[in-house]
């Protein structure tokens, strides 16, 4: 990824799913939906999940370099 992209994906890890988005234009939003249609690919569409979130700040700015939404059960 150049330092000048957004990098977005959903993947399961560890029995939860999580989405990533990081980068110039990271988005919470989008972070969330990632980690949802990981989750509705692995046939658990229609389910309720607790949500957490982690974001990690730029380095000497505000801006945030990466959202991640983790789903669990």
């Amino acid at each position: 990824m150049a330092s000048n992209e957004t990098e977005e994906y959903g993947r399961r890890a560890a029995g939860r799913y999580e989405g990533v988005s990081r980068g110039p234009g990271a988005n919470l939003n989008a972070a969330i939906q990632h980690a949802a249609k990981a989750a509705a690919e692995d046939g658990f569409a229609g389910h309720e999940f607790k949500l957490e979130l982690r974001i990690e700040p730029q380095d000497h700015n505000q801006w945030v370099k990466v959202f991640r939404a983790i789903i669990t059960e």
